[in-house]
């Protein structure tokens, strides 16, 4: 499995960043994620990192990552290979990506931290316990056709925002492809 190319373009004035991954018996994968512009897709190809090495991992094929990543989160898909290795009975597989050291001093704003939110009983308990430690709640909702049902997707999210920003934080909503096409 190697990632071949990503994309960037807008989508109703929103920012869409496309992956192309290619197994080794040839098929492709095309993977999208829309977000709101101003959340900065676009500045590191990290979720795309994951979704290829977990999709390698279940083909059981070396994975190729052509874009450094951060070293700490390379060292962590390895580290939970190793444990869904144990879980499932399978090896983990070679992971062929160059990382980056991350520069934290480098850092020019304060770090934020947030959690996924679905809106369910686990992510309000989430919500409950962390709140107060939270910057952003980040939602995603999957829609397999991103030219007409982007918008639909959006608008299902929408419905978690009034929750949200009656908390104080900030809604981050994603729309993507990935559970179907992977």
């Amino acid at each position: 499995m190697e990632l071949r190319n990503v994309e960037a373009d807008l989508v109703d004035d929103r920012e869409r960043l496309t992956a192309l991954y290619e197994s080794e018996t040839g098929r492709r994968y095309s993977v999208f994620y829309v977000g709101e512009r101003g959340l900065r897709l676009s500045d590191h190809y990290d979720p795309f990192f994951l979704v290829g090495a977990t999709q390698a991992y279940l083909l059981g094929e070396t994975y190729r990552h052509p874009v450094p990543v951060n070293s700490t989160l390379a060292r962590n898909v390895r580290c939970l290979q190793k444990q869904w290795s144990q879980w499932y009975r399978r090896p983990a597989v070679e992971i062929e990506v160059e990382t980056l050291e991350a520069e934290l001093s480098c850092v020019s704003s304060p770090q934020k931290s947030g959690a996924f939110f679905s809106g369910g009983i686990d992510s309000l308990f989430t919500d409950i316990e962390l709140g107060k430690n939270l910057d952003y709640l980040i939602s995603f909702e999957h829609r397999s056709n991103p030219r007409e049902q982007i918008e639909d997707g959006f608008l299902q999210l929408d419905d978690l925002t009034s929750y949200v920003e009656s908390t104080g934080r900030k809604h981050l909503k994603v729309v993507t492809n990935m559970m179907t096409e992977m």
